[in-house]
């Protein structure tokens, strides 16, 4: 990176000296939002798993995962994940359906640095998925099992009247 954009030289200078586009943020307010957080899911099942859309900012990114309530980032576009796992995410969701070659190549890239799960919902997306991970040597996951994969078999045998939805789910439970 050019000195002349490295985010340090830039800290204490008035915002109309900022080159823009520039995320100015009160650390102290993102810190003292990220505990409250954390702390109200202290005594609950839950767990965090932010969009990165919501900051885009990898080092925003690694502060969320540092909180011990939080599971992992959520993106929507490979590209995104990409930016993440360069930047040391290690836990990453992509929420939308991946289709093409190109596409999951790169999610099977990025699952031998890291762990990123893939939304699927056709037999295309499995097919691709799969192909792509057989030919890299690597698994990639779909969301988290998590306490409610015991809800799978109920879930497969309230769409047995539904053909294809049950196909889809007979698939994603063979690639367990």
């Amino acid at each position: 990176m050019s000195e002349k954009f490295h985010h340090r030289i830039w800290i204490g200078r008035k915002v109309d000296e900022l080159p823009t586009p520039a995320i100015v943020a009160d650390a102290d307010a993102i810190q003292k939002n990220l505990t409250l957080m954390d702390e109200y899911l202290n005594h609950t099942h839950c767990h965090l798993r932010p969009h990165f859309k919501s900051h885009k900012c990898v080092s925003l990114a690694r502060k969320q995962i540092d909180c011990k309530n939080t599971k992992g980032i959520t993106c929507a576009k490979v590209s995104e994940a990409e930016q993440l796992v360069s930047g040391g995410i290690t836990d990453i969701l992509i929420a939308n359906q991946v289709i093409g070659k190109d596409k999951v190549s790169r999610i099977a890239d990025l699952n031998r640095k890291a762990t990123v799960r893939v939304a699927v919902d056709s037999h295309d997306g499995i097919e691709q998925l799969g192909s792509a991970a057989q030919e890299a040597g690597v698994t990639i996951n779909y969301p988290d099992k998590g306490p409610f994969a015991s809800k799978v078999t109920p879930l497969l045998e309230s769409y047995r009247d539904n053909d294809k939805l049950y196909d889809l789910i007979t698939r994603i439970r063979a690639a367990e």
